[in-house]
């Protein structure tokens, strides 16, 4: 493959990301997707209520914490607010536990921010009652209760300790007209700050998939009875993915600070109602996600390669089990991926020079009958019968088949959590992050000239300088990437200097 086939590659799977902006809207009470806009008076439509009106005195309850460990987590829940105050995630990597601290109640700008906060239209509580608690191999359940002027809320909570789902059975016994909502964040991994992004996730009532970066949600839309609803960030999904008695009558969403609040909305209800859901806090892993929801692994958004993102996931996770590091991971499946490209790029260089060949042909024709116009039409149409495009797309196969796998790695590397934190060798701390001495960048772009250099075609100054200006400029780009990809990078160009070199020589 020669120079210009390698830039065609890499900026046509450069171009092909996708972002999806997803296009909400319209006017009216309710569109087809299931989603509305919410009215400012309440004429029309009753506005969203997205404020909290909590009790001005309502007397503090002694907190008794109950910590839950589980096989993936570390909770802590909370008489303020009955819900949890502390979640962190724990794995093991390289015979190490590592901890990803996603919530903390103690970094809350406002007490709506709380998970699972219970809010009704007047005088919320926000101390609650631990009534119950008990534990077994399997699952843990706390139980907590509220009581007010306006009626009881009790929350029972089933943790499984196996898997990333969270059951609540919420009841409400009204003491008059009640409509309670059901309030939880974002993730907040604090290690990440700004470089965390934050998106909106949602099935629509009719099993249609949105996803929207907290920036372009619009707070004044909502969605009628959503399948799915929640926020993710980059390695963490908060969702609700199972909602039997139809408590989210409507949904939507508040920001503050960096925190996407989920709103869900019940019925007004009379009498005594309870309400099963059941929820995702945990990774976005394809196993972890399947192992709940299949339906979960959307926010993963991995486009129209996700088949291909999710063999390289796996290829990662099975060699790393031998190799116990994933840099040399991504070094044997991108030796994988250019063993089994390996035919149709040798094919690809004889059919270069075939095309060469004609070409040569074609010019020799060109010159032979150049005074003679009728004469060379039909040279060049016999010599287009005879040899046809003369290996021109033999050339272009190995190009259009690296595509999808390159948009692949990709996907599996920007956003696999198993990088994050993950080292390397010596100065790589960190697969997720830039490399902090681009070193990885100058190999890519070292390499990048060696494609140059050893590939065929004249070697002057002048067809040198719109290669090397590409090399120059593709290895500045890979300075911004994490070190996991621009490994990927520089192994792959490294292993294409050598191929053409063994080429050469054999």
């Amino acid at each position: 493959m020669n120079i210009r086939e390698i830039l065609g590659t890499t900026s046509l799977a450069i171009g092909t990301v996708i972002l999806f902006k997803l296009l909400w809207g319209g006017f009216g009470v309710s569109q087809p997707d299931g989603s509305f806009i919410a009215a400012k008076v309440a004429a029309v439509q009753t506005p969203l209520q997205v404020e909290v009106d909590f009790l001005d005195k309502e007397q503090k309850i002694e907190d008794i914490p109950v910590h839950i460990k589980t096989a993936y987590a570390d909770m802590t829940f909370s008489s303020a607010g009955g819900t949890i105050s502390d979640l962190t995630f724990t794995r093991k990597l390289e015979h190490k536990e590592q901890t990803f601290h996603v919530w903390n109640s103690k970094e809350a700008v406002d007490r709506e921010q709380q998970p699972f906060l219970v809010a009704l239209e007047k005088e919320t509580p926000y101390y609650y009652k631990l009534t119950h608690q008990e534990e077994n191999e399997n699952s843990a359940r706390v139980v907590y209760k509220a009581s007010t002027n306006a009626g009881t809320i009790e929350k029972a909570f089933t943790i499984d300790k196996y898997t990333h789902k969270i059951d609540l059975a919420l009841t409400v016994n009204p003491k008059k007209t009640l409509q309670p909502r059901l309030i939880w964040p974002s993730p907040n991994l604090k290690a990440l700050e700004e470089d965390d992004p934050i998106t909106a996730n949602i099935i629509t009532s009719n099993g249609k998939f949105k996803q929207v970066a907290s920036g372009s949600v619009k707070f004044d839309q909502g969605f009628m009875q959503p399948a799915l609803f929640g926020t993710s960030d980059k390695y963490f999904a908060f969702m609700m993915f199972s909602d039997d008695q139809g408590f989210a009558q409507r949904s939507y969403y508040k920001s503050i600070d960096r925190c996407l609040l989920s709103f869900i909305e019940a019925k007004s209800i009379e009498e005594e109602t309870t309400w099963n859901m059941s929820y995702y806090f945990g990774p976005k892993e394809p196993e972890a996600m399947a192992a709940v929801d299949t339906r979960l692994e959307k926010v993963l958004n991995y486009g129209m390669f996700s088949a291909i993102t999710k063999l390289v996931l796996w290829l990662l996770h099975l060699i790393e089990k031998y190799t116990h590091n994933y840099g040399w991971a991504i070094i044997l499946v991108t030796l994988l991926m250019r063993l089994v490209m390996l035919p149709f790029n040798l094919n690809a260089e004889k059919s270069k020079k075939q095309f060469e060949a004609n070409q040569k042909k074609l010019e020799y024709i060109t010159q032979k009958y150049k005074n003679d116009p009728k004469r060379l039409e039909e040279e060049r149409i016999e010599h287009m019968r005879k040899y046809g495009t003369g290996g021109m797309l033999g050339c272009a196969l190995p190009m259009v088949l690296q595509i999808p796998f390159f948009i692949g790695l990709m996907g599996a590397l920007n956003n696999s959590i198993q990088l994050y934190r993950a080292p390397f060798i010596l100065w790589i701390k960190d697969l997720s992050l830039p490399d902090p001495y681009y070193i990885l960048p100058f190999i890519v772009f070292m390499s990048f000239l060696g494609t140059i250099f050893t590939g065929s075609g004249k070697k002057d100054a002048k067809t040198l300088m719109g290669p090397f200006a590409g090399a120059l400029m593709f290895g500045a780009f890979s300075t911004t990437m994490s070190a996991g990809v621009t490994l990927y990078l520089a192994t792959s160009m490294l292993l294409q200097v050598v191929q053409t070199q063994l080429q050469k020589a054999f």
